[in-house]
């Protein structure tokens, strides 16, 4: 129904192991790994994948699926950051 809006991505629902998309600003390309967990880094939270940390992160999924190495942003329903 046109009246349904879904609520935004929160990432503090990522599980470990999760697939993910993740980069650090708007101008990189999106790689995959697997989620594992969050951490304050300077006042800003950090997303663990494969012991490197990310400012952005995001399920890999079929409605994100497309972004795997591009630099398009992400759906709207997804993005928590401010660019």
């Amino acid at each position: 129904a046109p009246w349904y809006k879904k609520e935004k991505f929160d990432p503090n629902t990522l599980q470990p192991f999760d697939r993910v998309l993740v980069r650090d600003i708007c101008s990189e390309n999106w790689s995959c790994g697997f989620f594992s967990h969050t951490v304050i880094f300077d006042n800003v939270y950090k997303y663990n994948v494969g012991e490197v940390l990310y400012s952005m992160c995001i399920p890999y999924n079929d409605e994100t699926k497309h972004l795997l190495g591009t630099k398009e942003e992400a759906p709207e329903f997804y993005k928590y950051w401010e660019e």
